[in-house]
Protein backbone atom coordinates (compact mmCIF):
# COMPACT_ATOMS: atom_id res chain seq x y z
CA UNK A 1 0.00 0.00 0.00
CA UNK A 2 1.03 3.49 -0.69
CA UNK A 3 1.37 5.97 2.17
CA UNK A 4 -0.39 9.27 1.90
CA UNK A 5 1.39 12.52 2.46
CA UNK A 6 -0.11 14.67 5.17
CA UNK A 7 1.96 17.82 4.95
CA UNK A 8 -1.01 20.14 4.77
CA UNK A 9 -2.93 18.45 7.58
CA UNK A 10 -3.17 20.33 10.84
CA UNK A 11 -3.73 18.16 13.90
CA UNK A 12 -5.22 20.92 16.02
CA UNK A 13 -7.24 24.00 15.33
CA UNK A 14 -5.09 26.10 17.66
CA UNK A 15 -3.61 29.18 15.98
CA UNK A 16 -1.59 32.18 17.07
CA UNK A 17 -3.59 34.96 18.65
CA UNK A 18 -3.63 38.48 17.27
CA UNK A 19 -1.77 39.69 20.37
CA UNK A 20 1.19 37.43 19.53
CA UNK A 21 1.42 38.71 15.98
CA UNK A 22 1.02 42.33 17.10
CA UNK A 23 3.79 41.84 19.66
CA UNK A 24 6.20 40.56 17.00
CA UNK A 25 5.29 43.44 14.69
CA UNK A 26 5.89 45.89 17.54
CA UNK A 27 9.33 44.35 18.08
CA UNK A 28 10.13 44.87 14.39
CA UNK A 29 9.00 48.51 14.65
CA UNK A 30 11.07 49.08 17.80
CA UNK A 31 14.13 47.49 16.21
CA UNK A 32 13.69 49.58 13.06
CA UNK A 33 13.42 52.83 15.03
CA UNK A 34 16.48 51.96 17.09
CA UNK A 35 18.48 51.19 13.95
CA UNK A 36 17.26 54.50 12.48
CA UNK A 37 18.59 56.30 15.54
CA UNK A 38 21.94 54.53 15.32
CA UNK A 39 22.20 55.33 11.61
CA UNK A 40 21.31 58.98 12.23
CA UNK A 41 23.94 59.21 14.97
CA UNK A 42 26.54 57.65 12.66
CA UNK A 43 25.75 60.05 9.82
CA UNK A 44 26.03 63.07 12.14
CA UNK A 45 29.38 61.86 13.56
CA UNK A 46 27.87 61.14 17.02
CA UNK A 47 26.69 64.76 17.38
CA UNK A 48 23.01 64.10 16.79
CA UNK A 49 21.87 65.53 20.10
CA UNK A 50 18.40 65.09 21.46
CA UNK A 51 16.86 63.66 18.32
CA UNK A 52 18.61 60.33 18.72
CA UNK A 53 17.76 60.31 22.42
CA UNK A 54 14.07 60.79 21.62
CA UNK A 55 14.23 58.01 19.06
CA UNK A 56 15.73 55.69 21.69
CA UNK A 57 13.06 56.64 24.24
CA UNK A 58 10.37 56.03 21.62
CA UNK A 59 11.85 52.61 20.84
CA UNK A 60 11.96 51.84 24.57
CA UNK A 61 8.27 52.73 24.92
CA UNK A 62 7.33 50.65 21.90
CA UNK A 63 9.13 47.64 23.40
CA UNK A 64 7.23 47.99 26.66
CA UNK A 65 3.95 47.95 24.71
CA UNK A 66 5.19 44.85 22.87
CA UNK A 67 5.80 43.07 26.17
CA UNK A 68 2.28 44.00 27.26
CA UNK A 69 0.79 42.45 24.13
CA UNK A 70 2.96 39.35 24.60
CA UNK A 71 1.69 38.88 28.14
CA UNK A 72 -1.88 39.30 26.92
CA UNK A 73 -1.16 36.56 24.37
CA UNK A 74 0.02 34.19 27.10
CA UNK A 75 -3.17 34.69 29.10
CA UNK A 76 -5.25 33.35 26.21
CA UNK A 77 -4.85 29.60 26.76
CA UNK A 78 -6.96 28.64 23.75
CA UNK A 79 -4.30 29.90 21.35
CA UNK A 80 -0.65 28.97 20.76
CA UNK A 81 1.74 30.65 23.18
CA UNK A 82 5.33 29.96 21.98
CA UNK A 83 5.25 33.07 19.81
CA UNK A 84 4.30 35.08 22.90
CA UNK A 85 7.37 33.85 24.76
CA UNK A 86 9.58 34.66 21.78
CA UNK A 87 8.15 38.17 21.44
CA UNK A 88 8.50 38.86 25.18
CA UNK A 89 12.13 37.72 25.04
CA UNK A 90 12.92 39.83 21.97
CA UNK A 91 11.25 42.95 23.38
CA UNK A 92 13.00 42.37 26.71
CA UNK A 93 16.37 42.12 24.96
CA UNK A 94 15.56 45.34 23.12
CA UNK A 95 14.89 47.09 26.44
CA UNK A 96 18.11 45.73 27.93
CA UNK A 97 20.06 46.91 24.88
CA UNK A 98 18.62 50.42 25.12
CA UNK A 99 19.35 50.58 28.85
CA UNK A 100 22.91 49.39 28.18
CA UNK A 101 23.37 52.16 25.60
CA UNK A 102 22.08 54.75 28.07
CA UNK A 103 24.37 53.50 30.86
CA UNK A 104 27.36 53.44 28.50
CA UNK A 105 26.57 56.99 27.42
CA UNK A 106 26.37 58.17 31.02
CA UNK A 107 29.64 56.48 31.96
CA UNK A 108 31.57 58.05 29.07
CA UNK A 109 30.60 61.63 29.85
Amino acid sequence: MRRRRRRGYQYTEVINSKNNIISILIFVAAFATLMLGIYKSYKMNANAGGIVGLIAVFSFAISIVGIKFGIMGIKNKEKMVPLSYISIALNGLMILFIVAIIIYGLLTI
